[in-house]
């Protein structure tokens, strides 16, 4: 059975020190065991930008489309390759994931994740992520 529910997101993203806090609007699918949240970002110069956060209990992806593509996974304790792509220029990325913690009750739901982003061999990004969901 798929179940689908309109919802607000709350995006509390932080990195090294710097944080920043951003208001979404999306939809909740359930499809069988895999829970998916997507919700349209759009960038500073008004392009537009998909993102799907895809959870099956154990991995959590997520994958953009738009101005910005790219698709990052995050397993506990794990490394994950996945990839960004700007301007037609595609750089291979790491994660190292410290913390994940998801929490999804009927009507709300609480994302967190911990990770370092390596960027090709030469640059780390530690990043934290909170995601508040509740639905409209």
């Amino acid at each position: 059975m798929i179940e689908t529910k309109p919802i607000k997101l709350r995006i509390r993203n932080e990195q090294d020190g710097e944080q920043q806090i951003q208001t979404y609007h999306g939809k909740w699918t359930k499809k069988g065991k895999v829970t998916y949240i997507q919700y349209l970002e759009i960038q500073p110069d008004h392009e537009e930008v998909s993102t799907t956060i895809r959870w099956d209990g154990t991995e959590m992806k997520v994958i953009r489309f738009g101005a910005v593509q790219s698709k990052l996974c995050f397993v506990l304790h794990q490394e994950r390759s996945g990839f960004l792509e700007l301007e037609n220029q595609q750089l291979a990325l790491r994660t190292y994931t410290t913390d994940l913690t998801v929490q999804i009750k009927q009507h709300k739901a609480f994302l967190s994740w911990t990770y370092t982003l390596m960027l090709q061999q030469d640059h780390e990004v530690n990043m934290n992520i909170q995601i508040k969901i509740e639905e409209e």
